[in-house]
This record gives structure tokens, C-alpha cells and sequence, in this order.
């Protein structure tokens, strides 16, 4: 029996569990998930009589326990298909994938609140309000554009780039201003932008599509980017799009110049989403081949970059204020985060400003190191993706879903690991984050998180090798056949 064969009735188990998984992950959410307040209005709550159970503590329990289950049951199912990968091919993972996310793509928010957050600052944007001076909260402290986002984001300034925030004023213009439509909004692009990601991953490897299995499975069907990236509508989706289009372009045109000329363009689009996509351009030059190649390539990525920066922000009509906000704007500290962890500790004994150095300086030996390994002849996507999981480790503002900044790069290199590594790294990630956007570990265990995935992936790691060993071990049937043999 052919491999493929064999997949196709384990391939309906496991698209049915997931989906299984999914739609309890969506009934749960209407009770748990990061729902609109009850003083805001809700009119798919007012339609289904969702308010009435919203306030029995009973329902609510029992939704906790659905969306437990039911992500357990989509990360077994996620699992099983990783056990199986040789049958598997693209077009099947891509299906998985779709019939994943379609109840999360249509089911109210979870695991995160961030959209609303997104939703208030595009409004501020398109009623002409600074979104780098001001907060949602602060141009309307009782609006349903401000009511639903955390405390923490309600009166801050937007920490986007000037692109992203233009999108969002976009699509709140489109929803004439209604916000769950604008939620369903933005939710359609970061699934848009997923496709893109997906396809875009698919040039990054050497052997093509018919390569991409295993990091088509840890990307496109992986929960935790199914959960933060549909369900939570992450803008980080937005930002890997073109960060990722521009990547590959430049490493299937081997460093040209027309390709890297397209590709920091699209880099530099990505980091008017967010920033860290910047971190990306110091290693387009190194697609190229050769000493002098690389050197053109670099004037190229300096003088175009200049030029798409500078040209973006005047067309965007939005100012450098982002910079500010992210240079010298207060760091809001994660629970999630190592750094946060040093620099309580560091705050505490008087060594505040030392600790925030040291970190700086590790983190800029860090990216330099990534940088020198993929020049040596390290593979460049993977050198950009090792450089995109140091910046989140490094910094105070850590959030589980940054590490799919770089997930599409490393995957490759994961997808080859024992599969137990991803599965129980991303499964701990997407549980240690309750349905409505809070984590269950709570200050001041600051870095607990981190360090307890750390934990995990060591046991894991003493595990495969206890496994291994055994599996090298001669069975004492084979050792007494082996000794009669001798004698003989």
C-alpha cells in the first residue's frame, strides 16, 4: 500500500477532528472569547439572546471547558497529520488548513482583543486625530471604538506603522463605521494575507512545492497560527505578507538587482506594519553571489530603501511619529517576556538602565551573528528568521504570537526536528492564553511563561533521545541469535 494510500482515511479522521476542534473553539467563543461589553453593542448577542447567557456563570464554565476541548482536540488533530507527512501532499495541507480556520473566521474574537484596539486607532485616523499622540480611549473614553480594547492600549498611542493604520481607517470607512463589521474587515485581510504567506513560503525552499509539506504543516495548519492569526486577526499576518513576498523574491532571482530592488520595497512596506520587519533588509544583499554582487546589492537596498521610506511616509500622510512612539514611548512589560523578568530584577537592585544596555547589546551581538552566518554561507531565510526570534526575547513587550515573525523562516529547519518539538511548544503557547485574551499566569511571574516553555522542550528533547537510545539497544532475542551463531 502506497503512502498516499494509506493517508486517505487518516486524512478524513484528521480533517474532521480538527474541524471538530474548530467549531467548538467558535460555539465557545460567542460565551468566552474577547466579546464586545455589555454596554457596547453587540447586535449578533442581541440577535442570538447571547447577553442572557453571557451573565450565567454555569454557561460560562462549560464554554471554558468547550474551547479547552476543543483546542485539544484541534492540536491532536494538528499532531496526527505531522505523524504522516510523507503521504501528505500540498494541496491537502492547504485544505486542512481552510477547513480549519473557516468556524474561527467566522466566530467573535478569542485569545486576543487586539482588534478592537486595531479598529479605535483607525478611526482616530480617519477623523484626522494624531493616533501617535493620542489613544482611542482619549478622543472617545465611552465609544464602542474604545470601550472593548484593554486598558493597557485604550489611552496609549498606536505603536504601528503609518501603512498598517491607514489600512485600518480603510476598512473602518468600508464598515460605514460599524464595529463588528470592521472586525470581520480585518479579519478577511489577515486571512487574505495568510494565503500570501503561505504561497510566498513556498519559494523560500530549495525543492519547491513538492518540498513544502513539512513547513506548509507547521505554518498554514499549525493552531497557534490558526488562533492568532484568524481568530485574534493579528496585524503580524499583515506584516509577514510582504515581508515574506520580498524574501523569496530575492532569494529565486539569487540577489539581482531589479529583484532586490521589488523586494526592499516590500520589506520596507512590511515594516510600515509593524517595525521589525526593518530587520530583514541588512540581509537582502546576501541573496547575491559574490563579493561585488553583494556590494551593488547593498546600494541597491540602502538607496531604494531611503527612497520607498521616505516616499511611503509622505504619501501616507501620517508623519515619523511611529518612531517616536517606538523608540521613546513607555515599554509596556509582558508577562511573557524574559527581559521583562531581568529588568524587574535589575530595577529592583538600583542596575535598571544597566540591564536595559546589557540587553540592548546582546540583542545587537545577536543580529550581527545571524548576519555573519548567513554572509558565511548560512541559509538566508533561515538567518532572517533566527534574527526575528531574537528581537521578541530581547525586548520587555513579548507576545506568543510574535514568534510567528519568524516561524515561516525556521520552518524548514523545525518541520525536520521529531514533530513532538512544534506540537508541544505551540500547543503550550496557544493554552497558556485564556479565550479572552489574558494569560493564566498573572504578575509578578514575569518570564514564567517562557521559562516553562523552555521546560517543555528540554523534556521533550531528553525524551527522543531516551528513545533513540533504546531503539540502538540490541533486542535480547537478536543478542542470543547473534550468540549462536558464534558458537557455530
Amino acid at each position: 500500500m502506497s503512502p498516499v494510500t494509506a493517508w486517505a482515511p487518516l486524512a478524513r479522521r484528521a480533517a474532521l477532528l480538527g474541524l471538530a476542534g474548530s467549531c467548538a473553539l467558535a460555539l465557545a467563543g460567542a460565551e468566552v472569547g474577547a466579546i464586545p461589553r455589555p454596554a457596547s453593542p453587540d447586535p449578533l448577542a442581541r440577535l442570538f439572546g447571547l447577553y442572557e447567557l453571557r451573565e450565567n456563570s454555569i454557561a460560562g464554565a462549560l464554554c471554558l471547558l468547550l474551547a479547552a476541548t476543543g483546542l485539544g482536540t484541534l492540536g491532536w488533530a494538528w499532531a496526527s497529520v505531522g505523524r504522516h507527512l510523507s503521504g501528505v501532499s500540498p494541496g491537502q495541507l492547504w485544505r486542512l488548513a481552510g477547513l480549519w480556520a473557516l468556524p474561527l473566521a467566522i466566530a467573535p474574537p478569542m485569545f486576543s482583543g487586539d482588534v478592537y484596539a486595531y479598529e479605535g486607532q483607525g478611526r482616530l485616523v480617519l477623523h484626522n486625530i494624531d493616533p501617535y499622540e493620542f489613544g482611542p480611549g482619549s478622543y472617545e473614553p465611552t465609544s464602542p471604538w474604545s470601550y472593548n480594547i484593554d486598558g493597557q492600549w485604550r489611552f496609549a498611542p498606536s505603536p504601528y506603522g503609518p501603512l498598517w493604520l491607514r489600512l485600518a481607517a480603510c476598512l473602518t470607512q468600508l464598515s460605514g463605521e460599524r464595529p463588528i463589521l470592521a472586525m470581520f474587515m480585518v479579519r478577511a485581510l489577515c486571512v487574505l494575507c495568510l494565503v500570501v504567506c503561505g504561497w510566498a513560503l513556498v519559494g523560500l525552499l530549495p525543492g519547491g512545492a513538492r518540498a513544502a509539506g513539512p513547513s506548509l504543516w507547521l505554518f498554514l495548519c499549525n493552531p497557534l497560527v490558526l488562533i492568532h492569526g484568524i481568530s485574534g486577526a493579528h496585524n503580524d499576518v499583515v506584516m509577514l505578507a510582504p515581508l515574506l513576498l520580498g524574501v523569496s523574491l530575492a532569494l529565486r532571482h539569487s540577489g539581482k538587482s531589479a529583484a532586490i530592488g521589488v523586494a526592499t520595497v516590500l520589506v520596507v512596506a512590511a515594516s510600515l506594519v509593524k517595525a521589525p520587519a526593518l530587520i530583514a533588509l541588512p540581509f537582502l544583499p546576501l541573496a547575491a553571489v559574490g563579493i561585488r554582487n553583494r556590494i551593488r546589492a547593498l546600494v541597491t537596498v540602502v538607496v531604494t530603501g531611503v527612497g520607498a521610506l521616505l516616499g511611503c511616509s509622505s504619501l501616507l500622510h501620517l508623519g515619523w511619529g511611529w518612531v517616536a512612539v517606538i523608540i521613546g514611548g513607555p515599554a509596556k512589560p509582558s508577562i511573557w517576556s524574559p527581559a521583562s523578568a531581568i529588568s524587574r530584577i535589575a530595577d529592583a537592585e538600583g542596575q535598571g538602565d544597566a540591564a536595559s544596555l546589557l540587553l540592548g547589546v546582546l540583542l545587537l551581538v545577536g543580529l550581527v551573528a545571524c548576519w555573519v552566518w548567513g554572509a558565511k554561507g548560512g541559509a538566508v531565510s533561515q538567518a532572517i528568521g533566527c534574527a526575528l526570534l531574537l528581537v521578541p526575547l530581547a525586548t520587555v513587550t513579548m507576545q506568543p504570537w510574535y514568534l510567528l515573525w519568524s516561524l515561516p523562516f525556521l520552518a524548514p529547519v523545525w518541520s525536520r526536528k521529531p514533530h513532538g518539538y512544534a506540537v508541544g511548544g505551540c500547543m503550550l503557547l496557544t493554552f497558556m492564553v485564556m479565550p479572552n485574551g489574558r494569560s493564566w499566569i498573572r504578575p509578578p511571574l514575569y518570564g514564567f511563561p517562557f521559562l516553562l516553555l523552555a521546560v517543555v522542550l528540554l523534556s521533550l528533547r531528553l525524551f527522543y533521545r531516551r528513545a533513540q537510545g533504546q531503539e540502538q539497544l540490541p533486542r535480547p532475542a537478536e543478542t542470543a541469535a547473534a550468540a549462536v551463531v558464534a558458537t557455530d
